[in-house]
């Protein structure tokens, strides 16, 4: 039990140094994980939660079934979220607001700021809604690239601005 303790507190350290980048103020922030069970490699450098994870930052929030977390150096370089589906939720900015996505799998790369939602990928900001196998979000800049995949085609919905509700 001590031993697991210590193992979890040092992964915990190591979460903690990352930063992702939502709002600006969120960028320093721990990353904060909560499961049912966790374990650490630590030679492999791969840590695994299994079991209702949540994982927050700031206004950044990962929900799935199984998440692993990559480590190079000590430091966390990617997160891959599994679920049927996995959940994240973000902002962007303030202007911008909220960003959702669901995908059987959800691959984090701190490093370039993007997140791959891949299986039945949906990403919704606002009323606009984008669909397909594949739909890659770059946190930084807020661009958003969908693929359809070899049997399925991207839905997208854009809603334009009413002037007239806007008054």
């Amino acid at each position: 039990m001590a031993r697991t303790r210590f193992t979890l507190t040092a992964l915990a350290l190591w979460l903690f140094t990352t930063a992702s980048h939502a709002l600006p103020e969120d960028r320093d922030l721990p990353l904060q994980v909560t499961s049912d069970t966790a374990e650490f490699d630590e030679l492999a450098g791969i840590a695994t939660y299994q079991g209702d994870v949540r994982l927050s930052q700031g206004s950044l929030l990962i929900e799935a079934q199984t998440l692993t977390a990559y480590l190079e150096e000590g430091q966390v370089v990617r997160l891959v979220a599994q679920g049927q589906p996995a959940y994240f939720e973000d902002v962007l900015n303030l202007t911008q607001g909220m960003i959702t996505g669901t995908a059987e799998d959800i691959e984090w790369k701190l490093d370039t700021e993007s997140m791959l939602l891949t299986g039945a990928a949906v990403l919704t900001q606002d009323t606009n809604r984008f669909a397909g196998e594949q739909v890659n979000y770059l946190q930084r800049t807020g661009v958003i690239e969908a693929q359809g995949g070899d049997a399925g085609r991207v839905e997208m919905t854009l809603t334009p601005k009413n002037p007239i509700h806007e008054r």
